[in-house]
């Protein structure tokens, strides 16, 4: 959904628009609320053209008035306005329609007067949208010109993305526990380096240490991996070389359990088929936009000598400790 608000999203909003106005288009009763004759939709698709074609200059040099007005003219400002303000899908939106205006104003002597007529009632449904979307447009910018209010959307900002860090820290460290947890019930242990270079030449030796490609670990189906301990138990003594944690890059996907567990007849049980594992690089990372943000304000408050603003700063920091401290993160 956040891909849609971006500027990369222009090609969905426009799929999104093709696709409403071929819905519209279908003989729906409670939608043929305007009718209107053919020579009508003619004069109504060109003006309404022409209209919008307006309409989006006025609204492209308001905002730019509007933006020379910013409380704070960074670029970290203008990126959290064009995404809060929803700016770009906007402008494509009236882009779309403007686009399918003018493919039906051209088809209009090769579609039938029927389906010409339905066709611009429905992007004439789509016009109507244009006027709000324009006035949330300018609210939304209005509130970037006064430093109270864009310090208040900050905070806001900045509190989200605690959250949702917050979030990662707490699904990796309840899925550790859990991971933890079944090993200890099955009696294995944890693999550390400080036990000598033995346990570590084993290992390298048994090929369950050799460089494999890194992967993210989505998911940990625990329920397998007991059923698999327990399926095939082992003479020896197992151990884990680090938990398997959602969230995580690591190539001990399928090696995580040493020594290996076996079938009977000593073929190796892929023990990967508990994992859910996807490319490293889609690996989910708190964003730190709003934090270095805060803290680069802070430094230019002590710099300036602002106290007041400073302890509102610092207020803001207080609260996030509290957060963390009270789901037991540090």
């Amino acid at each position: 959904m956040t891909y849609i608000f971006s500027k990369d999203g222009y090609w969905v909003v426009a799929i999104v628009i093709f696709v409403a106005l071929g819905l519209f288009s279908v003989r729906m009763p409670f939608l043929d609320v305007i009718p209107f004759s053919e020579g009508t939709a003619a004069i109504l698709v060109d003006q309404r053209t022409s209209n919008i074609a307006t309409i989006i200059s006025m609204t492209l040099a308001v905002v730019g008035l509007l933006l020379s007005n910013l409380a704070f003219k960074e670029g970290r400002v203008y990126r959290f306005l064009f995404i809060r303000s929803y700016m770009y899908p906007i402008i494509y939106y009236i882009l779309s329609v403007i686009g399918c205006l003018i493919i039906i104003s051209t088809l209009r002597n090769t579609l039938s007067p029927d389906w010409f007529n339905r066709l611009v009632l429905s992007a004439t449904y789509l016009v109507v949208a244009i006027p709000f979307m324009i006035g949330y447009l300018f609210r939304k910018i209005i509130i970037f010109a006064s430093s109270d209010l864009l310090m208040e959307q900050f905070k806001e900002q900045y509190l989200r993305e605690v959250k949702s860090g917050l979030y990662l820290e707490l699904l990796s460290h309840h899925s550790k526990n859990a991971f933890l947890d079944v090993m200890k019930q099955e009696g294995l242990e944890e693999y550390r380096s400080d036990w000598g270079p033995s346990v570590r030449g084993i290992l390298f030796s048994e090929g369950h240490m050799d460089f494999k490609k890194d992967l993210l670990v989505t998911d940990v189906s625990l329920s397998i991996l007991k059923s698999l301990l327990k399926k095939y138990p082992s003479a020896e003594k197992r151990y884990f070389i680090g938990p398997m944690t959602i969230n995580e890059v690591t190539d001990e996907y399928d090696s995580f359990i040493w020594p290996a567990i076996q079938t009977e007849k000593g073929k190796d049980v892929k023990i990967m088929r508990c994992l859910k594992v996807c490319e490293a690089n889609r690996k989910l990372l708190p964003s730190l936009e709003m934090s270095e943000y805060f803290l680069s304000k802070l430094d230019e408050y002590r710099a300036e000598n602002k106290p007041k603003k400073e302890k509102e700063l610092l207020d803001l920091f207080d609260q996030v400790i509290e957060l963390k401290l009270k789901h037991g993160l540090k």
